[in-house]
């Protein structure tokens, strides 16, 4: 199972756990999830600003 890149778009933690539930029952004893691309939430407002100030330069 591959979540790549998009944990940042579900809408809490509990629907993070079900996924996983959900894909480890899948799995059943073998496979693997991999996790990747996780957004840092103490840099989000760091790259709000610096998107706002690209589009501001590059209008």
């Amino acid at each position: 199972v591959i979540l790549n890149s998009v944990i940042q778009c579900f809408r809490g933690h509990n629907y993070l756990r079900k996924v996983f539930c959900n894909a480890i029952n899948l799995m059943g004893s073998s496979g693997y999830i991999f996790v990747g691309d996780i957004m840092d939430q103490n840099l989000k407002q760091d790259l709000i600003d610096d998107l706002a100030r690209f589009k501001e330069a590059n209008r």
